[in-house]
């Protein structure tokens, strides 16, 4: 203890005490108490003191070592670790593996429990407890080994899936690593044998077992026979067991093909199905078909195969076909076979279909042949069932003279061929020859063929007329045949080359050709005459005439003008014409006002030329007459001719006024009409006296003049009347 006094006489009192602690002065407290006159009481400070120290070593309880416990258990391990400042970590580990790191403080004691169920892994397990903090350089720790019993987790029995009656077959059971070692015993069909040669070997952590079982198959056994292993475990009180299925195995009878009578044919594109069924055996049979040496597959639309299934005491399958021409002859095949045949078992059946010939085909020899030469047409058919018939046809009909002959061909069944054979002309060019086969009700086939023979041009119509009208443009095309097609065409007029369009520079040729067309613009009748066309190829060349006839309307080119007749006298009239074509009734004579004369014998017309007789005519038969022509052709002519018939005149009194009034010193006029043929002259007289013209110029004017063809009109003008001009 030590005293400080400072300036003012004031003393600072201290003291110090050394500790050396040890673990049992953790949490020790120490108080330092000041005792003074002046105080009432005491003055007391206290401290703890806190010494770090490393915990004890770890206990572990709840399991003794050289304990037995069996698999499935549940086991709870508790460790338990006394002091430590700070508590220390306290965790479990399985070999190095961490297992749990929960533990609880209480006071100066940690504990870690750690629970868990007990598997086969766990045998010669060691569980360590480790607890550190940092007080420690290395965890403190406390182990326990564990000694458990547990069964085989499998067991595993092989053996053959199949054998044969009188086969010896023997069966192995073998178990998993168990403890302690396990027995095995065997059941068979239900029933518990022997245990069999049984052989336990010691492995790591355990032992296993291994038992054979051997035996001989008889006809007692059944068609499965089962065996089961068992595997037992004393101490843990489990079976473990496994079975094993044994198919005793014999071939089953030979199959039988049902759905198809030998020998009975099938028609092409129908559906047939075929029933294969074979009894008994062990496995069931498996059943597969052949076609041929080939084996059925599956085909959407040619080859159905059903899979082989289970009908009472046996197994069937089902092919079904679409029928083909290949099938003819074909032999369909079902196998059966399991896995007592040595060989599998078989039966067949060999299809006859009836199908048509599926084509035709035709050549032709020589190739191209020439007018004149011999033509072999040979028509093959493919192949059919039964034999196809052949018949020919040349552009629609019937060909009777052929040979026919039959061949070999292919699904074997046969091929016809049949020869036509003839000399052929230019007429036989591009006929088509057709060729039909036919085997009985089945479909027919057909081909054909149209020939070409090689031949000069030919004209269909090497002489012709052809008509065209006067004015218009023409075109005149003419057919012409020929193989190979003509290579020149050219036209000729009197001797006169018409130039090809190809070669017009201009537009000045009305009349031109191409080919085997003329063309004539704006025809006029010179154009007419006869034309020549020659076409030439490679086998010769041949012309054709055509005579073209220029039409055009009729026209009067002469007619009588005018007849001059008397009353009572016949008149003549002609009429002539131009036109081409000249038609019967194509000259019409009538009168002005369009009425017909077709009075019996008037009339009379010869090439163009028309005689009109009026008999007896009359003042009323004066007038003008129209000659018509019309041939079809543009428009009417019309040419007129005047007839005038002499006679008296005579004065038209309805259209004369007998009396006329009027006033004195005015004019007046007074006319008289007369009708007549020709020139009429008028007379005029007062009281008796006859008026002369220009005798008394002052007083009186006379006027005639002709009013209509027959008629005549004079007028007398009374320049002033007089008194006396009355009367």
């Amino acid at each position: 203890m030590s005293f400080d006094e400072d300036k003012h006489r004031r003393y600072t009192t201290t003291s110090s005490i050394t500790l050396y602690p040890g673990v049992d002065d953790n949490g020790a407290i120490y108080s330092c108490e000041a005792r003074h006159p002046a105080l009432e009481r005491y003055l007391r400070c206290s401290v703890a003191i806190n010494v770090l120290h490393a915990p004890g070593i770890p206990q572990i309880e709840g399991y003794i070592e050289g304990d037995v416990v069996t698999s499935g258990d549940t086991l709870t391990l508790a460790c338990i670790t006394r002091g430590g400042n700070p508590p220390p970590y306290l965790i479990w580990k399985r070999g190095n593996v961490q297992v749990d790191a929960t533990y609880t403080v209480s006071g100066h004691v940690t504990t870690n429990i750690h629970t868990f169920r007990v598997d086969a892994s766990d045998n010669n397990g060691v569980y360590r407890c480790e607890a550190s903090s940092i007080m420690t350089t290395e965890p403190i720790a406390a182990s326990v080994k564990l000694s458990v019993h547990y069964p085989p987790a499998n067991v595993k029995l092989m053996g053959p899936l199949e054998a044969r009656k009188g086969d010896t077959v023997t069966l192995t059971c073998s178990t998993e690593i168990s403890n302690p070692p396990s027995q095995i015993t065997w059941v068979v069909d239900g029933s518990r044998i022997g245990s069999g040669e049984s052989v336990t070997t010691r492995v790591q952590d355990g032992w296993v077992t291994v038992s054979n079982l051997t035996i001989t198959l008889t006809r007692q056994d059944p068609d499965v026979k089962t065996f089961a292993c068992y595997a037992e475990n004393p101490p843990v009180r489990k079976k473990t067991f496994r079975t094993h299925k044994l198919s005793v195995t014999y071939p089953p009878q030979p199959p039988t093909i049902l759905g198809y009578e030998e020998g009975s044919p099938l028609r092409v594109g129908e559906l047939k199905t075929f029933n294969c069924v074979a009894l008994g055996g062990n496995p069931p049979a498996t059943l597969k078909w052949y076609r041929g040496d080939r084996e059925v597959r599956y085909h959407p639309w040619r080859h159905i195969s059903t899979p082989t299934i289970k009908t009472g005491s046996g197994v069937s399958s089902e092919l079904v076909i679409r029928v083909e021409p290949s099938d003819n002859g074909m032999v369909y095949k079902c196998e059966a076979n399991n896995t007592a045949t040595q060989m599998p078992l078989v039966a067949f059946v060999k299809v006859v279909v009836y199908f048509p010939p599926s084509n035709v085909t035709i050549t032709v020899k020589p190739c191209d042949p020439k007018a004149g030469d011999e033509v072999t047409l040979a028509c093959t058919s493919s192949s059919s069932n039964p034999l196809a018939r052949i018949s020919w046809k040349r552009d629609g009909r019937h060909v009777r003279d052929h040979v026919e002959e039959t061949l070999s061909a292919e699904y074997g069944a046969i091929s016809t061929r049949s020869v036509l054979t003839f000399s052929v002309t230019s007429a036989d060019d591009k006929s088509v020859f057709e060729c039909k086969a036919k085997s009985d009700d089945l479909p027919a086939v057909t081909s054909n063929v149209t020939i070409r023979v090689r031949h000069k041009p030919e004209f269909p119509d090497p002489y012709q007329r052809i008509d065209v009208i006067e004015g218009t443009n023409a075109t005149v095309n003419i057919s012409v045949y020929a193989y190979p097609p003509v290579a020149w065409f050219s036209w000729t007029k009197d001797s006169s080359l018409i130039p090809p369009v190809s070669e017009m520079d201009d537009h000045m040729h009305r009349v031109m050709s191409s080919g085997p067309t003329l063309f004539i613009m704006n025809v006029v009748r010179k154009d007419g005459g006869t034309y020549v066309c020659m076409a030439e190829n490679e086998e010769g060349t041949s012309n054709a005439t055509i005579i073209l006839n220029v039409q055009y309307p009729a026209t009067v080119i002469n007619i009588t003008t005018m007849v001059v007749v008397a009353e009572g006298d016949n008149a003549f009239f002609e009429c002539s014409i131009s036109a081409n074509p000249i038609i019967p009734d194509m000259i019409r004579w009538s009168t002005k006002g369009g009425e017909v004369i077709l009075k019996e014998n008037q009339q009379f017309t010869e090439n163009g030329r028309s005689l009109l007789t009026l008999f007896n005519v009359s003042k009323q038969d004066s007038g003008t007459l129209e000659c018509e022509a019309f041939n079809g052709i543009g428009e009417p002519d019309v040419k007129t001719a005047n007839l005038i018939v002499l006679y008296k005149p005579t004065i038209v009194r309805h259209l004369v006024n007998n009396k006329i009034a009027t006033e004195l010193s005015t004019k007046v006029e007074l006319r008289c009409i007369a009708e007549g043929d020709g020139n009429i002259s008028f007379v005029w007289s007062f009281n008796s006296t006859v008026i002369i013209q220009g005798l008394d110029v002052g007083r009186y004017d006379i006027r005639a003049a002709k009013t209509t063809e027959t008629q005549w009109c004079s007028i007398l003008t009374i320049k002033r009347v007089r008194q006396e001009d009355f009367g």
